[in-house]
């Protein structure tokens, strides 16, 4: 009867020494499992915050509001602290550049009319008088 309790006592021995061998490998915090995760769920928000910082500049957050009567039609950046801005004031379209503290009315133009897109088209495609 000795054999039976010895064979017991040494599959108990073996199954309590597996499962300190597994608690202690998922208890270690370098395994590559645990890497892995940490580096992935990283990589996902640098890229959401680089995917909104792109989102934002598309839609033009952050310029500023615009008016009833005042709208920033298109802006260009020239430098580091120079740009040119085509502005949509009372039905005029101005543009102005800006630089250094400066802002500085550079031409007015007349704003495109609804309408005119299809007067223009058929302007361009209507036969050239013959110059002779």
């Amino acid at each position: 009867m000795k054999r039976p309790s010895a064979f017991l006592l040494a599959a108990t021995c073996a199954d309590a020494a597996r499962a300190a061998d597994a608690a202690a490998q998922a208890a270690s915090p370098l395994g590559v499992g645990k890497l892995t995760e940490v580096f992935g769920a990283l990589a996902l928000v640098v890229l959401l915050i680089f995917g909104l910082a792109l989102a934002a500049q598309r839609l033009r957050l952050g310029r500023g509001a615009s008016g009833k009567h005042l709208h920033v039609v298109d802006a260009l950046a020239l430098g580091a602290r120079e740009r040119l801005l085509l502005v949509d004031v009372a039905g005029e379209r101005v543009l102005l550049g800006v630089a250094g503290g400066r802002i500085e009315r550079l031409h007015v133009l007349a704003a495109p009319a609804a309408g005119d897109f299809s007067s223009a088209l058929a302007a361009a495609q209507a036969p050239a008088p013959d110059a002779t």
